[in-house]
């Protein structure tokens, strides 16, 4: 059959004609049929120079030239990354419109794989009066360093006034030595150590009233601040700058300290300094304060104390109840004392969380650990909770922002919270002797169970993160080590009578 040089070709509604002409014949190409084409501009000598450059089509090639239909964009939708994009207002927004997908990978099994060996993870300080004796650890802090994957350097305090600093590598159960440094800073109860941010000094805060900043090179205390009218329970280095740090303590006032300022007087070689800034009653005042002559003789002492990310920022908490006040350092002060004029912190928690799950009467917070973009606070309730870093954006306190164990018991303000380097865990002590891990990297709903780990038989009071570690020391006079190892940790599960004699884990899982 021989085609002609001319044919139609109809639609299949028959509303549309197209017309295939004869080849070479130029002149007159109609288009759709009904539909005139409208007439060509004449073209530019610009677009028949570019016109002769294109390639000419053949004989029998058609008019109808065949064009793939242009592919819409995929459109992406990144991550959010709180902590790194957005402002406080941003984040407060974004909480707010719902649209936060928490991560799905979680890391609990890689808690559960956390072990500690009995004889080479354990270690015990000895007691400066009687070699056979041993000192009740009250606080460990790693170096800057160890959290950076450094020398993991453990500096260990004693209800003596002690420091030991103990080198935690993974060592063989037979080495003997353990490479330590001691030195007594005080002659009383040093209730927290922490490393500065360039492991130049060493800050302890006593029962004398009392800190003191030690050299970690010659082990000689530097600088003696006194500001306290009663036991200092905590200190806290400004992570931006290493000659600032603040102190808490029973009588209720926050101090902030600058070591580059002249001092008052020097005994024995000893700088004696007076605090820049003091915080009267920080906690004293609140929206869940009991105006009553019997609440007022109530001891309010601060707790804990936290930097922010912002620089001049510092968190804090009380004995009290479950709020957290956001203080600002560079607040104005009197001339005289250098007193703060005013006693109103920047921002408040907008409730207490410890009351609002149903609680009948607020509970204080005894630690409190810096998260992205949130505070986790570890109240006397024997739970974790969860505040955003912008204290006064409505957050739901609720079993999606807590963590618990229903054998974690945290009744006595001495138990502590630490967040690991990696942001992805967070380690809780307990009244009990138990350890407690938690996925806090994830973000699931609801919050899935810490992770018990047994191996203390005295209240855990002091611990710490370190990269690739974990250090506890409790009340049984001990200081252990623990390291996620799966090798080890098949070989506990799969012969746990045996192993039970050499390591120590999560057997509950």
């Amino acid at each position: 059959m021989q085609l002609s040089d001319s044919y139609s070709l109809a639609t299949p509604d028959s509303s549309m004609i197209i017309q295939r002409v004869p080849f070479g014949d130029k002149t007159n190409v109609p288009g759709l049929v009904g539909k005139p084409k409208a007439p060509k501009r004449p073209a530019s000598p610009l677009q028949k120079s570019k016109e002769g450059k294109r390639a000419k089509i053949g004989t029998g090639a058609s008019i109808f030239e065949r064009r793939e239909p242009p592919q819409p964009p995929v459109p992406t939708h990144p991550a959010p990354r709180l902590h790194e994009q957005a402002t406080h207002r941003q984040l407060r927004a974004f909480v707010r419109s719902g649209r936060y997908q928490p991560l799905s990978l979680s890391t609990i099994p890689v808690l559960k794989s956390f072990v500690s060996s009995t004889t080479s993870d354990v270690y015990k300080i000895f007691s400066a009066e009687c070699d056979t004796h041993f000192e009740l650890p009250f606080s460990c802090s790693y170096s800057s360093s160890a959290k950076k994957s450094g020398r993991p350097l453990l500096a260990v305090s004693t209800e003596l006034g002690i420091v030991e600093i103990i080198d935690t590598s993974k060592r063989d159960a037979t080495l003997f030595p353990i490479p330590r440094t001691r030195f007594a800073p005080h002659e009383n109860a040093i209730f927290d150590v922490k490393w500065s941010p360039d492991d130049r000094y060493l800050a302890t805060a006593s029962g004398d009233s009392s800190i003191r900043i030690t050299s970690v090179v010659t082990q000689k205390p530097l600088y003696h601040l006194a500001g306290h009218k009663s036991t200092v329970k905590f200190a806290a280095w400004d992570p931006n700058n290493p000659d600032l740090l603040s102190s808490g303590g029973r009588d209720g006032t926050i101090c902030l300290w600058d070591i580059r300022q002249e001092p008052d007087s020097t005994v024995d070689g000893v700088d004696i300094l007076k605090p820049v800034l003091s915080i009267v009653d920080a906690h004293t005042h609140g929206p869940n304060s009991i105006k009553s002559k019997k609440s007022a003789n109530l001891s309010r002492s601060v707790t804990s104390l936290l930097y922010g990310h912002e620089p001049y920022t510092l968190f804090s908490s009380g004995s009290f109840d479950g709020t957290i006040r956001k203080w600002d350092t560079r607040q104005p002060t009197t001339k005289k004392d250098r007193l703060l004029k005013s006693s109103k912190p920047i921002e408040e928690s907008d409730r207490d969380a410890t009351i609002v799950g149903g609680g009948k009467r607020a509970r204080g917070i005894s630690s409190m650990a810096l998260g992205e973009g949130v505070v986790w606070a570890l109240g006397i309730d024997s739970k974790i909770h969860t505040y955003p870093t912008y204290l006064a954006a409505p957050f739901p306190h609720d079993e999606a922002t807590t963590f618990s164990h229903p054998d974690m018991c945290t009744s006595s303000f001495y138990p502590r919270i630490a967040g690991s380097p990696c942001g992805n865990w967070l380690a809780s002590g307990s009244s009990d002797g138990n350890l407690y891990l938690f996925d806090v990297g994830s973000r699931q709903s609801p919050t899935p169970a810490g992770i018990k780990l047994q191996g203390h038989t005295g209240e855990i009071c002091g611990l710490d993160w370190a990269s690739g570690s974990l250090a506890t020391c409790s009340d049984d006079r001990t200081v252990r080590v623990w390291r996620p190892d799966a090798e080890i940790i098949e070989r506990c599960r799969s012969n746990p009578v045996d192993e039970a004699w050499n390591w120590t884990w999560a057997k509950d899982s």
